[in-house]
């Protein structure tokens, strides 16, 4: 099997416990910036997610040990600072910052011998697509329907056809995230940005 990974992209995030008198709504707010976009979600139980997305060597130096310096960039925010202000939240108080990839891999070869991927096995996709889960829940049927075809009539047709109907999902997944990343006119000259102009390969 051979993985491609197509950009450089991770998280730098932290989760808040909200005090019990706040009433946060539930939105999920995105924001561009040079170095990436900002996301903030309301989870379960009271809690709020606050995150940067960027590359992997676009990450300001110092801060996977200074939460100050992650709030200082959230204080250049037109959207995310109102947001914590109203919340009562402060970045540089944060419980924890944790760092995670979220770059999109993918790999051609979803059905080898005793092998059929599916989900995360399958492919990674940037989360600003929000279609990770659909492809999760999508390709884990078609992956179980493509081994029963194969365990009980011994017919690998669905596993050829689920291959190719993937892999086609995925182009069309990359061309819609280029043409997102591309509507995005204010950071142009920014390498981040000037990355997600396609094709989409590690650079």
């Amino acid at each position: 099997m051979t993985l491609r990974r197509l950009d450089k992209l991770v998280a730098c995030y932290s989760v808040f416990t909200l005090d019990e008198n706040v009433e946060a709504i539930s939105v999920t707010l995105v924001e561009a910036v040079a170095i990436g976009w900002w996301y903030m979600s309301l989870l379960p139980r009271g809690r709020m997610l606050v995150g940067l997305f960027t590359d992997s060597d676009l990450l300001p130096a110092g801060l996977r040990k200074n939460a100050g310096l992650c709030a200082d960039l959230a204080s250049q925010t037109t959207a995310i600072s109102p947001r914590l202000s109203s919340l009562g939240m402060d970045l540089a108080a944060a419980p924890e910052l944790h760092f995670a990839a979220a770059s999109t891999v993918t790999t051609s070869d979803l059905v080898e011998p005793f092998i059929i991927r599916a989900g995360d096995a399958a492919s990674a996709l940037d989360p600003l697509g929000a279609n990770g889960l659909a492809t999760a829940l999508w390709s884990g049927i078609q992956a179980a329907e493509s081994v029963v075809g194969l365990l009980t009539q011994n017919d690998g047709t669905k596993a050829v056809r689920y291959q190719q109907q993937f892999l086609q999902g995925i182009a069309s997944h990359l061309a819609a995230q280029t043409a997102m990343y591309a509507s995005e006119h204010r950071f142009i000259d920014a390498p981040f940005w000037q990355r997600r102009r396609g094709p989409w390969l590690e650079n």
